[in-house]
């Protein structure tokens, strides 16, 4: 999710879905949460880090903001699609 109050106020909702599920409550699957184009040194950086922190979920890393998202969007695929 991004750094943004408009993102993390329109992601509580999903997040209270899954938190119901009930294999997520069970802990037999697996569920966590991922930054994208985050300035790490910002103060939106910090506000999402508080609600990751308070969601109950395991934050697994930040991807910072950079071109890579629109070209790879252009191509079709993901950033994890993307050839070594």
């Amino acid at each position: 999710m991004q750094a943004s109050t408009y993102v993390i106020n329109a992601t509580q909702e999903f997040i209270d879905i899954l938190k119901a599920e009930k294999a997520v409550r069970k802990k037999q699957t697996f569920a966590a949460v991922l930054g994208i184009r985050v300035a790490i040194r910002t103060k939106a950086a910090a506000s999402l880090a508080q609600y990751l922190d308070e969601s109950g979920f395991p934050v697994i890393g930040n991807l910072r903001n950079a071109q890579l998202y629109a070209h790879t969007a252009d191509q079709g695929i993901s950033i994890f699609d993307m050839p070594l």
